[in-house]
């Protein structure tokens, strides 16, 4: 089962991640795409990618997953600033380990 990291964990994670440049899965639409990790402030976190930005909807949150130190992690953000190169995401509140699989769940369709 799931566990949420601590906030000292998620801070030292977060920031292991940025500086050995581990890439992050985000999870848009059906597809995944790599992004990495640029800065982080207690508001939000930078990342560079090659999402292309009509996939993306400002304020939508989006599933991000990554393996640090042979650990599956995973967290939501919110989507606050797209440009070409860099996305601007909210800072996750909470950031989950000890993942149950190493996929995501497919979420059903709105309408569902």
């Amino acid at each position: 089962m799931a566990k949420p990291l601590t906030p000292i964990e998620k801070e030292f994670i977060l920031g292991a991640v940025q500086r050995e440049g581990v890439d992050i899965i985000l999870k848009a639409l059906d597809g995944e795409w790599p992004v990495t990790l640029l800065g982080m402030t207690k508001e939000a976190l930078s990342l560079s990618h090659a999402v292309p930005l009509r996939l993306l909807k400002l304020g939508e949150s989006y599933e991000f997953r990554f393996i640090y130190r042979e650990q599956g992690l995973a967290f939501r953000a919110r989507l606050l600033e797209a440009r070409e190169g860099r996305l601007i995401v909210a800072a996750p509140v909470e950031v989950y380990k000890d993942l149950g699989r190493r996929y995501s769940r497919k979420v059903p369709p709105k309408d569902f």
